[in-house]
């Protein structure tokens, strides 16, 4: 059977359980902490998974979505996750791709659905049902593939300008 289809007929109909990661952490610390700076806090565009059911919902709400699989152990997937959180920002893919993460070891309920077998992996959902998994892939790769899901040229160190206007 094919993984979307598995994935789609297994969490259908479920309620939603999705939050923002990074906004309730930001209001607890002191505005001039290290983290206050950190552009994943201050944005929370990239939502965090905390269920089955909250991807699901998702995948209800947007038309395109842009899932990243991490976990805390590895420092491929620390490097990655901070790449997402920047093009999560620019502004030519922040309107057509919706950006979405979860925790390897926290939902390990995903993996077998999803067909997760290595760290981090990248999962692309149009109208709810997946249509391309990446395991193991670098910066480049990414920027391919949002690329094409968005169907605009947005040049690497595009987003890092941002980033580092956000910054100063």
């Amino acid at each position: 059977m094919h993984s979307a289809a598995l994935f789609s007929h297994t969490i259908a109909g479920l309620a939603p359980a999705i939050r923002p990661s990074g906004c309730s952490a930001m209001l607890r610390e002191p505005l001039f902490s290290r983290r206050a700076f950190h552009a994943s806090s201050q944005r929370c565009v990239v939502q965090k998974v905390k269920s089955i059911t909250g991807l699901q919902k998702a995948a209800e709400q947007h038309e395109t979505m842009f899932v990243g699989c991490y976990a805390k152990w590895s420092p491929l997937c620390a490097g990655l996750e901070e790449v997402i959180e920047q093009f999560s920002e620019v502004e030519a893919f922040k309107k057509k791709v919706h950006f979405l993460k979860f925790d390897y070891d926290e939902l390990p309920s995903l993996r077998k659905p999803l067909q997760i077998h290595t760290v981090p992996t990248f999962l692309v959902f149009r109208n709810g049902h997946m249509v391309r998994s990446m395991g193991g892939i670098g910066r480049e790769e990414v920027l391919k593939t949002l690329r094409q899901l968005s169907q605009t040229w947005v040049h690497p160190r595009d987003s890092y300008r941002s980033y580092n206007r956000r910054r100063r």
